[in-house]
Formats: C-alpha cells, sequence, structure tokens
C-alpha cells in the first residue's frame, strides 16, 4: 500500500505516485494533499495520477467516490491518470463525471507530460532527457 505526492512543475503540476494495495485511507490522505496543494497553487493545477503500480484499490464506486476529497476550488485543472487497468478507467471515468473533472487517461507518463504541454503552453514541465 502507497502513495507519493510530490510537485512535477512547483504549483502548476502535481505528480500522485500510486503503488501496492490501496486502501480507502491511502486515497483520502493523498486526495487530501492533493487538495491542498491546488488551493495553494497557480490555477490552473493539473494532478497526474500514475496508478500503473497500483496492485489492488477499491472497487465500490459510492466509497472510491466517498474516500476522494473535492477540492471545490477554480483552480482544477487536468487530470491524468496514467493506467492501463479497465476497472481503474471506469472508475475515475464515473468519479470525473459526479464532480465535473476534466479527465484524460494516458497509458505513460511520458504520454500524460506530452498531453499537458500541447493544452496547456504555459507550463515549463520537460520530459525527461533519454540517453
Amino acid at each position: 500500500m502507497g502513495y507519493q505526492v510530490s510537485w512535477l512543475e512547483e504549483q502548476r503540476v502535481i505528480n500522485v505516485y500510486t503503488f501496492g494495495d490501496l486502501t480507502f485511507d491511502d486515497i483520502r490522505a493523498s486526495s487530501r494533499i492533493t487538495v491542498e496543494w491546488i488551493r495553494s497553487g497557480v490555477a490552473p493545477v493539473h494532478t497526474i495520477v500514475d496508478a500503473r503500480e497500483a496492485t489492488q484499490f477499491p472497487n465500490r464506486v459510492n466509497e472510491f467516490r466517498q474516500a476522494l476529497v473535492h477540492p471545490r476550488s477554480s483552480k482544477v485543472g487536468w487530470i491524468i491518470v496514467v493506467t492501463d487497468d479497465p476497472i481503474m478507467k471506469l472508475f475515475t471515468s464515473l468519479i470525473a463525471k459526479v464532480f465535473h473533472y476534466k479527465l484524460r487517461i494516458a497509458k505513460t507518463h511520458d504520454e500524460a507530460i506530452q498531453f499537458l504541454q500541447r493544452i496547456d503552453n504555459t507550463l515549463t514541465i520537460q520530459l525527461p532527457e533519454v540517453g
């Protein structure tokens, strides 16, 4: 079980990395941190949630939704979820509709960054150099 929340671009892009068996407490705690950072960030604050290493997560939509802390802020930008898991894709799509989030699903972290670069030209975030 675990998560790590960090700035990918200070005050603009939050990176949430999840791994192992996620509990409702993990989701609630990482969500609270993310909301605090959105509120203190510079709009729009985008979030990348990399869930590729999450081996298990709560699978009841209503409880999953209740575990999330909704920011209720105009600073919320895009949320990009990095996953191949069809159930995670379904859950995040349902949650995005309930909270009216702008959601994108990506297969890789690089794809998520490239999407943000395309839709928000104020970001300075760069892909890591290879080689």
